[in-house]
């Protein structure tokens, strides 16, 4: 397993095993867990839990479906994460980063772009500060 905290080292992150908090200028912060598979790094942040979008949606399929599909026409402009909503009903935001020469710099910022990419959703779905 990496050691996570050498490798995102850096004044705006906080490691905390497999999660890192990414704090932004304007006080914002998102968490992004992470996880090693074989030949990439995973890295997930939640927008929206599942209770959010739950919150956001009420019981009504049909604005269940117009949040999907408001991710799904966000991945049209996304460059480097991929939103959905997952098995467990929350919206989330994903990226993978292939491990084959990547250094500390490009992993964090990475991070960084997945981070900022789902506080911003979160912020135009919901003005909160809550994933």
């Amino acid at each position: 397993m990496p050691d996570w905290s050498k490798l995102l080292a850096a004044a705006d992150m906080k490691v905390t095993d497999r999660r890192v908090k990414v704090s932004f200028p304007n006080k914002r912060t998102h968490q992004v867990s992470l996880a090693e598979e074989p030949d990439a790094y995973a890295l997930r942040g939640v927008v929206l839990s599942p209770n959010g979008v739950s919150a956001l949606t009420g019981d009504d399929d049909s604005q269940r479906l117009a949040l999907a599909l408001r991710a799904w026409r966000r991945n049209e402009t996304a460059r480097l994460c991929g939103f959905r909503i997952d098995e467990g009903g929350g919206l989330v935001g994903e990226a993978t980063v292939p491990r084959i020469g990547l250094t500390p710099e490009e992993l964090q910022e990475r991070v960084r772009a997945l981070a900022r990419a789902c506080d911003l959703l979160e912020a135009h779905l919901t003005g909160d500060d809550k994933e």
